[in-house]
């Protein structure tokens, strides 16, 4: 995880070319990003010069980091965060205006000049307003819930825009008393209360690991910047805790060889199925450097049923090694749309690899080994398949027993005389 981390660290900060990443369920992985754009940065941090040359500050730099994170089918999300003192509730804090946009339209836009529609919110904020950088990662991602329209991904990044500068000294927990101090008429509807009470909601479910950062626009001690977090689930569920299926998946002697049967579904209510996938890969005899797919096959759905064939004629040793992912849908009422990727470095628990050992073909009378020719009966069955052998079998013993026995008192109570008990007598 740590590498993952570092691999990642070392491509933003070198503004490496794009990953060429797509969304799909399969091994690639699909991103999205939100930036997030505060609304009241002070203007000591040079930000007045800021509206004058977008095109030669903002632009370049938000491209590079969206170029070396981004591919054309991955997603850009745009949230503006600030409060004012008369707002009507703390909804008004975080405003998405761009809801999951396609990066490819998304770049056509930003290379067209449109910094200024796109950054400009259409919201207002009431009183006097600030910030509040205390709750901008919480509430910026939190904007989001909802708004995916049944859009997916693997990966969430949070950029934001800001100067970084927390009201009221930079002390967090005094940042809300300095903001609830500025107003004469203290509003009731933006209790501190209930702002911490959505802040931890939030940050019990999510953690914000920080990736790197850009200065646009340098100050001493109020830098205007790109700050760049990766959105992180707090908790890392493995495919044994989230998925019920049994452990030997269901394998079982088949006619002409072997079969995996089994339902699974999921369980827990925070994390549902999205997908398995089921692949077994062997070794290949004349060459054990060379791999070949014994079967590979994907089931889609929060519950379902497996059902894989495996011929005999693929397998050539006493185990099927089995390796099972899962994709799991993050379902909670912070953020909608995460996919849990098994392809993830971040989700390896996500895969499990078996050892299944092969049962012995099915014996008659537990003597006599069942070919496949002889599998007539109850095709999915060998213990079914293989009795009606042993009735067979009893029966064509008792019926030998029976011949060799009366063939035995025949020839033990038949009468022969011998030569001298003959006598021809003249009547």
């Amino acid at each position: 995880m740590k590498l993952t981390r570092i691999k990642i660290f070392t491509a933003i900060l070198l503004l490496s070319s794009p990953l060429g990443l797509h969304a799909q369920l399969d091994s690639e992985l699909r991103r999205h990003v939100i930036i997030a754009i505060d609304q009241y940065p002070t203007q000591d941090s040079g930000t007045n010069k800021l509206n004058a040359t977008p095109a030669t500050t903002v632009i370049p730099l938000l491209r590079q980091y969206l170029d070396s994170l981004l591919s054309d089918s991955d997603y850009v999300s745009v949230v503006h965060y600030g409060i004012g003192t008369q707002d009507p509730s703390f909804a008004k804090y975080a405003t998405c205006t761009t809801p999951w946009e396609k990066f490819s339209a998304f770049r056509q836009r930003l290379n067209s000049g449109n910094w200024l529609r796109i950054a400009q919110n259409k919201g207002r904020n009431r009183g006097e307003c600030f910030s509040m950088m205390t709750g901008a990662k919480l509430y910026s991602l939190l904007s989001l819930f909802g708004k995916n329209e049944g859009k997916q991904n693997n990966k969430t990044y949070l950029l934001m825009i800001t100067d970084n500068q927390y009201n009221g000294g930079g002390d967090i927990d005094a940042e809300y008393v300095h903001f609830e101090g500025l107003d004469y008429y203290r509003n009731p509807n933006l209790s501190r209360s209930d702002f911490f009470k959505t802040c931890l909601a939030v940050s019990e479910k999510y953690n914000f690991n920080w990736l790197g950062r850009k200065i646009i626009i340098p100050h001493k001690r109020y830098p205007y910047q790109l700050v760049l977090f990766e959105v992180i689930p707090n908790d890392r569920p493995s495919l044994p805790s989230t998925v019920i299926y049994p452990a030997n998946l269901g394998l079982h002697r088949v006619r002409g060889g072997y079969e995996l049967n089994f339902d699974y579904s999921s369980a827990l209510s925070s994390y549902k199925v999205k997908k398995l996938e089921i692949e077994s890969i062997q070794e290949v005899q004349a060459n054990l450097d060379a791999k070949k797919i014994v079967f590979q096959e994907d089931f889609t759905g929060e519950t379902g049923h497996v059902n894989i064939f495996i011929n005999n004629k693929n397998l050539h040793s006493k185990t099927l090694n089995v390796t099972m992912r899962g994709w799991l849908v993050n379902e909670n009422n912070i953020y909608s749309g995460l996919v849990l990727s098994p392809y993830d470095n971040d989700n390896g628990n996500l895969t499990i690899k078996l050892e299944l050992p092969l049962k012995d073909d099915a014996m008659i009378l537990g003597l006599l080994p069942m070919p496949d020719e002889l599998w007539w009966w109850f095709p999915t069955d060998q213990s079914k398949a293989v009795l009606p052998w042993d009735i067979i079998v009893v029966l064509l013993f008792v019926v030998l027993v029976i011949f060799v026995s009366y063939k035995t008192y025949i020839w033990l109570t038949r009468y022969v005389p011998n030569n001298g008990d003959l006598h021809i007598i003249n009547v």
